[in-house]
């Protein structure tokens, strides 16, 4: 089985704020370039995936992770994350 690696957008939405914040240096249009030469597929977000927020307990209150959260369970995908709370939602989480 071919092994594919997906990039969210929610990803980069939560490091431009961040950058917003002045907690993160760097030129986003330069970190969309580095994504699209490594290799990572970028996934969209559907409706679906925006719909099963609602589904999900309150375990994590951060509308970014939720999503992406949402998007494992619902493609099925493996998330792999750094954060050990995501780890409540589902087996798909894997911590790294």
């Amino acid at each position: 089985m071919q092994q594919r690696f997906l990039f969210h957008q929610c990803r980069f939405g939560k490091s431009l704020s961040r950058q917003n914040w002045g907690k993160l240096e760097g030129d986003p249009n330069e970190f969309v370039e580095a994504i699209s030469q490594s290799g990572f597929q970028e996934i969209a977000i559907t409706a679906r995936h925006a719909a099963k927020t609602y589904d999900l307990p309150s375990y994590h209150r951060d509308p970014f992770d939720r999503l992406l959260i949402a998007q494992a369970i619902c493609e099925p995908l493996k998330l792999l994350t750094a954060d050990q709370i995501l780890t409540r939602y589902s087996e798909l989480v894997i911590i790294v």
